[in-house]
């Protein structure tokens, strides 16, 4: 077995880690402002739906943008490494920037139920 597959879902683990604290860090900055959306009528499910929203475009965001400077970096670094008598081509398939970002919005749908559930519910919760 190659040694680049011996351990794939740490970095799975680490995605809905940073991707978990990045939505915890949203919301937790917007309370008030979601609050506010609350006192004004809205129900529960409909800021759920809101934050969910906001979330996943975001996500869809970050994937627009980040696939082609991801893909921009790799050529730039490998143009900076000048080894003599080595040439690095690289050959990603369009498959993997696909899985790429179909695994993003995966792990940010997973962490959108998780999370916006707890964080408005604790909010609200005296009311």
């Amino acid at each position: 077995m190659p040694e680049q597959f011996e351990a794939p879902s740490l970095d799975w683990v680490l995605a809905v880690v940073v991707l978990y604290t990045l939505a915890s860090t949203n919301i937790s900055e917007r309370e008030r402002e979601l609050a506010t959306i609350k006192v004004l009528g809205f129900r529960r499910k409909e800021v759920h739906g809101y934050v969910n929203k906001e979330l996943l475009m975001l996500a869809c965001f970050g994937i627009v943008i980040g696939l082609p400077c991801g893909r921009g970096l790799l050529g730039f670094l490998l143009s900076q490494l000048d080894l003599p008598g080595m040439n690095i081509v690289p050959n990603v398939k369009w498959y993997c920037y696909a899985l790429a970002a179909l695994l993003a919005l995966s792990f940010t749908l997973i962490v959108e139920r998780r999370r916006t559930g707890r964080s408005t519910a604790s909010t609200w919760s005296a009311r």
